[in-house]
């Protein structure tokens, strides 16, 4: 676990959005124009965008919509209330049934130690579910290889 909570939470966004790009790049016939069009495609449009092709599946689309909240909140703030984040509610069951929101944990008074372990573990399913997304689309490919 990391030390940093707030660099690790920025870093695994930028793998996330890196391993995003990736698909894009692998699954959309006007990929450079996507790419290259920071403005109009943002994280959460590309986030969309693979979603409604049916190439993220509902529970990690949205762990990664709580990823990019967090790391929206951190990337204005480095004294982040979690209170003021919305959605906080985070999946580690795809029924669904598993789920833990930090706002509760908040309220309750958990200290920030256990907080970090649970965002930690967001990040580290947020990562390797699209990994393992995009190694199952292109299996011959690393994921390193996406542009931009």
């Amino acid at each position: 676990q990391p030390k940093e909570p707030v660099s690790y939470i920025i870093m695994t966004h930028l793998y996330v959005e890196h391993a995003i790009n990736f698909l894009i790049y692998k699954k959309c016939k006007n990929q450079k124009k996507i790419l290259d069009d920071h403005r109009t495609w943002t994280f959460s449009v590309k986030l969309d965008l693979l979603y409604e092709m049916d190439i993220i599946f509902p529970g990690l689309y949205h762990d990664i919509k709580v990823l990019n909240n967090v790391r929206n909140a951190v990337s204005h703030n480095l004294d982040v209330d979690f209170k003021t984040i919305k959605n906080l509610n985070i999946h580690f069951a795809e029924d669904g049934e598993v789920a833990v929101d930090l706002k509760d944990l908040i309220r309750n008074g958990q200290d920030n130690e256990k907080i970090h372990t649970i965002i930690f573990l967001l990040g580290q399913k947020c990562v390797i579910g699209i990994n393992t997304i995009a190694c199952m689309l292109s299996p011959d490919s690393k994921i390193d290889t996406a542009p931009g």
